[in-house]
């Protein structure tokens, strides 16, 4: 739906504050917001209900699926915006990290010549 709106990154931007305030409550989640600007929008979970109850399970190694549904969800995104993260508490890093970047116009337009160039998508 992003990519039929006016200002994609703004409403995405708006989303995730709300998304992150309803569906992630501190009684589950540790979050630490980086940034929230007009160019970016980036936090870190230090603490993850997923990991806590897989792991009390026994079976932590199944948080991955979660994580990387992320990766997944997120490739759906109009190319103004992109979705950066470096770990996961799932793959053994400190934190999660999420990050939004909106691109500029000039950035779009660079991609859409790579892809065409490379033939990607």
């Amino acid at each position: 739906m992003l990519r039929y709106v006016p200002k994609p990154f703004e409403l995405a931007r708006l989303f995730t504050r709300l998304m992150t305030k309803w569906s992630y409550p501190p009684q589950g989640w540790d979050i630490a917001w980086r940034e929230d600007s007009g160019e970016r929008i980036a936090f870190d979970v230090h603490r993850c209900f997923y990991l806590d109850v897989l792991t009390a399970y026994g079976m932590p190694e199944l948080t991955a699926a979660f994580c990387s549904g992320d990766d997944e969800l997120f490739k759906a995104l109009p190319d103004s915006i992109r979705w950066e993260r470096t770990g996961t508490l799932a793959t053994g890093k400190a934190k999660c990290d999420f990050c939004w970047r909106k691109h500029t116009k000039e950035e779009v337009v660079r991609l859409g010549e790579a892809t065409a160039a490379t033939g990607t998508a």
